[in-house]
C-alpha cells in the first residue's frame, strides 16, 4: 500500500483555470515552458531499444523522435562494429541528414583478453561515421557516465528534455550500459526483447548553446522539422507517421493548423493528493505468516494489529482478557482471548487460511501450471497483406550487403505474421517452461480444436452456428481428450501445425472463444491469446444484438475458472473491442489494437507479465470520516471491495478518497488505512495479507509536499480513463491537466521531476487521444476500437510507467537472471 502524499488533504474544494489547447495537449509545452533553464540540468528520456529484427517494427519513429544515439558495439564480436556502422547510416537516411548527434560506444573492455576489434579499428570506424568513439565497461562502470555526456553536448540545447536512443545489434549491451548509467547497477543477463524507457536528470556544463530561433518556450525540439518529438517514446509514436503529410501542408493549411491550436481556459476543481495504491505483483513474494486466525472487529470489517493508531493505547487486559479498542469505527471489543503477543504487528502480514492442497494423481500435478491456448482467426480477411515498413526493409537491405534478393517484396499476410509471432512465441515457452502445455484452436466459418498437434489426436472440428451452452460443454469435454503432452514433447508437432494453417470462411470468434473457455475451465491460472483481425460474425457473440450480454457472460466464466483473455486485434479491421474487450478487462488481461508486423512483440510481452495470485479480491478500509471518490462505485462509502480474480506482477490498483464532512473531519487526530487481499498461491495455499498504517490530515500545501509522484501519476490516468470511457471527455482532460499542475507544485527533488516527467510522457497521448474523441459526436466502428483501447488500456496501466530512472530498480530486478538458452534461441533467429 503506498499513498500518493504523505497526509489527507481536507481542505475546501477549490477551483483552478488550465489552458488546454484546442488541437494538441499542452502538458508537454507547459512542462518546458515552465522550467527554469540553467543552462546546464538536463532530463534525459532514455529509449533502450531491442537488438533484434522481429521487435524492430517501432525502429524507425524511435529514430525519428531522438535527439541523440548512443550506438554500442561489443569489443569481443567482430561483426557486430560492421551493424553498428549500418546502424549509423541507416539512422542517417531515414531522418535524411547527413550527420546525427551520435557516439559510437565500444562496450565491453572489461573482457580485453577476449578483444576481437582494436581500438584503432574502433577509431577508423568512428571517422568514417563523422562521429566520436568511446570505449566503456557496463560491468565495472567505466566512460558510463562520460558517454552520455559526451553525447548531451553535441546535442543543440533547446529546453531541458533530451531523447536519447541506444541502439546496436543484439548482446552488446545496451540495457546493461543503460542500467549501468541509470542506477549504478550492473546486470549480467537481462531479458533483450521489449524496449524499455527510462528518465535521469543530470547536470552537464559547457552544453550547446540553444539554436538559433528557438527558446525554452518553444515547443518544438532540437531539430525543428520533426515535430512532436518531446513527446514519450512509446506513446508519441504514431505522431511520427503523420510527419511527412505535415511538412507538405500549404500555408493556408498552416494557418487553419495555427487557429486550431488556440489556447483555451477552463476552470476545473484542483486536484490533490488523496490516491492509494496496492501492487498486487507484491503477492509473489513469500508470505509473512502470522499464527493464529484474523480477528475481526464485531461492528466493522477491520481486522485486529498494533499497526493501525499511533495511539498504542487501544489494547489492555482486562481479567486476564484483552480488551481491543478499533481505529476504525470506536467498537470495544471486549473479552479477547489473545495473549499480548498474539496481537499481529507491522505494516505487512499474512494469514494461512488453508494449506497448499496435496498433488497426488498426474492429471492434478499437470493441472496446477495451467495452460495456454492460442486461438488465432484464419478467416478470409486474414489473407491481406502487410507492407514491411519502407525504412525497415531499407534496414534489411544494409543489413545484408544489398543482396540480390534485396529488392525482393516484402511483404507477409496477416496470417504470416500471427503464424511467426505464434512459433517464436512456443520456441521461446519451450525454453523457459519445457512442462508448459498448450492447446492450438483456429477459426474461420468453424472451430477446429488441433491440440497440442499430436498425430494421435484427430482435429476436430466444431460448427460455428451451435447453442453456447452446447460450445461450452464441448470445450470441457475435449480437455478430457487432449492428453496434452509438455512443450518439450509437442513444440515440433505444434509448430508444423501452425505453419499448415491457411485461410478460409468467416469469423466465428465468439464459437472459438466459448470452447477455448471451456477447455481451460478445469485448469486454473491458464491464458488464452485470442489472435484476429474483424468483427465476430457468425454464431454466439456475431449477433449485434446480443454481443454485449454474450461477451460479458463468457467473460464471468473465465474469471470465475481463473482464465486471463488476452487480445491481439489486428490494425486494419474493425473489432468490436466494446463488446469483445470485456472479456479482457472482466479476465484482467490485455488488449492491444497492433499492425501485423507487431505481433511477434506483443505476444512476447503478453508473457513477460506472469500470473502472480488468483482467486484474488481486495478490501479498503477507510476511517468513516473518509469515504471513496471512485467513479464507478457508490458515493459515501468507506469501505470498498474489488474483485481482481487473477493478479498478474503488473497489476496495480490505485482508489481516490477524501473527506466525508470536512468540518467535523477536523476533530479526529488519527486516521487509519487498511487493505485486506484474500488470494491463492499458485501452488494452492490461500491465504489474506493484511497491509494498515496510521495516517493524519494536512491543509493542501502541507499535503502536496513530499508528493510520491509516480503514485498520483498512475492513480491520475487510470482515473481519466475511467471517466472518460463514460462519457465525460472534458472532465477527464480537466483532470489531467489539473494533476500536472500539482505535480509541478510539489515535484522539487530530481526523483520526483523524473517521474514528472514520466507523467507527462504517459498523458500528454492520453489527453490527444481523448480530445481528438471528444471532437466526433459519433464514432463509426473503427473510433469505437479506438476509444475501447484507449480507455482500457489506460485503465490498467501499471506503476512502472511512471517511474523516473532512479526509482526503476525494482523493475529491472524483475527481468534479470535471464536464461542463457532463450538468449541464444533469441539472438540465432533472423528474418
Amino acid at each position: 500500500m503506498e499513498f500518493a502524499g504523505q497526509f489527507v488533504y481536507i481542505g475546501p474544494v477549490e477551483e483552478e483555470e488550465v489552458e488546454i489547447t484546442e488541437q494538441v495537449s499542452s502538458l508537454a509545452s507547459r512542462f518546458r515552458t515552465q522550467e527554469q533553464d540553467d543552462g546546464k540540468t538536463c532530463m534525459l528520456d532514455i529509449c533502450d531499444t531491442a537488438g533484434q529484427e522481429e521487435y524492430s517494427a517501432f525502429r524507425e519513429q524511435y529514430t525519428m523522435a531522438g535527439d541523440g544515439f548512443l550506438i554500442v558495439y561489443d569489443i569481443t564480436n567482430s561483426s557486430s562494429l560492421h551493424e553498428a556502422m549500418t546502424i549509423c547510416e541507416w539512422t542517417k537516411a531515414v531522418r535524411d541528414e547527413e550527420t546525427v548527434p551520435a557516439i559510437l560506444c565500444a562496450n565491453k573492455t572489461d573482457l580485453e583478453d577476449k578483444r576481437e576489434i582494436t581500438r584503432q579499428e574502433g577509431e577508423k570506424a568512428a571517422k568514417a561515421l563523422g562521429v566520436e568513439v568511446i570505449e566503456t565497461s557496463a560491468k565495472s562502470g567505466y566512460n558510463i557516465q562520460e558517454a552520455f555526456v559526451a553525447l548531451v553536448r553535441k546535442i543543440p540545447r533547446n529546453g531541458v528534455s533530451y531523447k536519447i536512443v541506444v541502439l546496436g545489434t543484439g548482446g552488446v549491451g545496451k540495457s546493461a550500459i543503460t542500467i549501468r548509467f541509470v542506477q549504478d547497477t550492473f546486470v549480467q543477463s537481462y531479458d533483450p526483447t521489449i524496449e524499455d524507457s527510462y528518465r535521469k536528470m543530470i547536470t552537464v556544463s559547457g552544453l550547446q548553446p540553444v539554436a538559433s530561433g528557438s527558446s525554452l518556450s518553444s515547443s518544438t525540439s532540437s531539430s525543428s522539422h520533426r515535430p512532436g518529438k518531446k513527446d514519450g517514446f512509446f506513446n508519441s509514436l504514431k505522431k511520427r507517421l503523420s510527419f511527412k503529410k505535415r511538412k507538405a501542408t500549404s500555408v493556408k493549411a498552416s494557418s487553419k493548423k495555427h487557429r486550431l491550436q488556440s489556447v483555451r481556459q477552463e476552470k476545473v476543481p484542483k486536484a490533490d493528493t488523496n490516491f492509494i495504491m496496492v501492487s498486487l505483483g507484491k503477492l509473489s513474494q513469500s508470505p509473512q505468516l502470522v499464527t493464529g486466525d484474523p480477528v475481526y472487529c464485531e461492528k466493522c470489517p477491520a481486522v485486529l494489529t498494533r499497526q493501525a493508531s499511533h495511539n498504542r493505547e487501544n489494547f489492555s487486559r482486562v481479567g486476564g482478557k484483552t480488551l481491543w479498542v478499533c481505529d476504525f469505527c470506536n467498537h470495544h471489543n471486549k473479552d479477547l482471548s489473545l495473549t499480548e503477543g498474539e496481537i499481529p504487528e507491522g505494516p505487512s502480514f499474512d494469514f494461512m487460511l488453508s494449506p497448499a492442497p496435496v498433488e497426488n494423481t498426474i492429471k492434478d500435478l499437470q493441472s496446477s501450471d495451467g495452460i495456454v491456448v492460442f486461438c488465432i482467426d484464419i478467416s478470409g480477411s486474414m489473407d491481406t497483406n502487410a507492407q514491411i515498413p519502407k525504412f525497415q526493409a531499407m534496414w534489411r537491405k544494409m543489413r545484408d550487403g544489398f543482396s540480390p534478393d534485396a529488392d525482393k517484396d516484402w511483404t507477409k499476410t496477416r496470417l504470416e505474421c500471427i503464424k511467426e509471432a505464434v512459433t517464436r512465441q512456443l520456441e521461446s515457452l519451450q525454453v523457459e517452461n519445457p512442462k508448459k502445455r498448450v492447446v492450438l484452436v483456429t477459426f474461420g466459418s468453424e472451430v477446429h480444436v488441433h491440440g497440442d498437434g499430436s498425430s494421435e489426436y484427430q482435429e476436430k472440428v466444431i460448427l460455428g452456428e451451435i447453442p453456447y451452452n452446447t460450445l461450452m460443454d464441448e470445450g470441457k469435454a475435449l480437455y478430457e481428450k487432449l492428453n496434452l503432452r509438455p512443450l518439450s514433447q509437442s513444440l515440433s508437432d505444434l509448430t508444423s501445425r501452425v505453419e499448415s494453417l491457411r485461410t478460409s470462411g468467416c469469423t466465428a470468434l465468439g464459437p472459438a472463444l466459448t470452447v477455448c473457455i471451456g477447455i481451460t475451465s478445469k485448469v486454473p491460472v491458464s491464458e488464452i491469446i485470442l489472435c484476429t483481425d474483424g468483427a465476430p460474425n457468425v454464431g454466439v457473440g456475431g449477433d449485434t444484438s446480443a454481443r454485449d450480454n454474450f461477451y460479458a457472460q463468457v467473460g464471468k466464466v473465465a474469471f470465475e475458472n481463473k482464465t486471463v483473455v488476452s487480445l491481439l486485434a489486428v490494425e486494419g479491421e474493425p473489432v468490436g473491442l466494446e463488446y469483445v474487450g470485456k472479456v479482457t478487462v472482466i479476465t484482467k488481461g490485455t488488449i492491444n489494437i497492433v499492425s501485423p508486423l507487431e505481433m511477434t512483440r506483443q505476444i512476447r510481452q503478453i508473457s513477460q507479465n506472469p500470473v502472480v495470485a488468483t482467486a484474488v479480491d481486495v478490501r479498503v478500509l477507510l476511517h468513516p470520516s473518509l469515504v471513496f471518490e471512485e467513479k464507478d462505485s457508490p458515493k459515501g462509502n468507506s469501505t470498498i471491495i474489488k474483485e481482481v480474480g487473477t493478479a498478474c506482477q503488473d497489476t496495480d490498483l490505485t482508489f481516490k478518497y477524501g473527506p466525508k464532512d470536512r468540518n467535523r473531519l477536523e476533530k479526529q487526530g488519527s486516521l487509519p488505512f487498511q487493505v485486506q487481499i484474500t488470494y491463492t498461491m499458485l501452488d494452492g495455499m490461500r491465504c489474506l495479507r493484511v497491509m494498515t498504517t496510521p495516517g493524519s490530515y494536512q491543509e493542501r500545501e502541507k499535503s502536496e509536499q513530499g508528493v510520491n509522484v509516480a503514485v498520483l501519476g498512475l492513480g491520475a490516468v487510470q482515473r481519466s480513463a475511467v471517466i472518460a470511457d463514460k462519457g465525460n471527455i472534458a472532465e477527464a482532460r480537466g483532470f489531467l491537466h489539473s494533476v500536472e499542475r500539482l505535480m509541478k507544485r510539489g515535484a522539487k527533488t530530481p526523483a520526483q521531476q523524473e517521474e514528472h516527467f514520466s507523467f507527462v510522457s504517459e498523458a500528454e497521448v492520453l489527453d490527444k487521444q481523448l480530445k481528438e474523441l471528444g471532437d466526433t459526436q459519433e464514432l463509426n466502428a473503427r473510433q469505437n476500437d479506438l476509444a475501447s483501447n484507449i480507455c482500457q488500456r489506460n485503465a490498467t496501466s501499471n506503476l512502472k510507467q511512471f517511474m523516473g530512472g532512479s526509482s526503476k530498480k525494482h523493475a529491472v530486478l524483475q527481468r534479470m537472471d535471464f536464461d542463457e538458452n532463450l538468449r541464444e534461441n533469441y539472438y540465432g533467429y533472423q528474418c
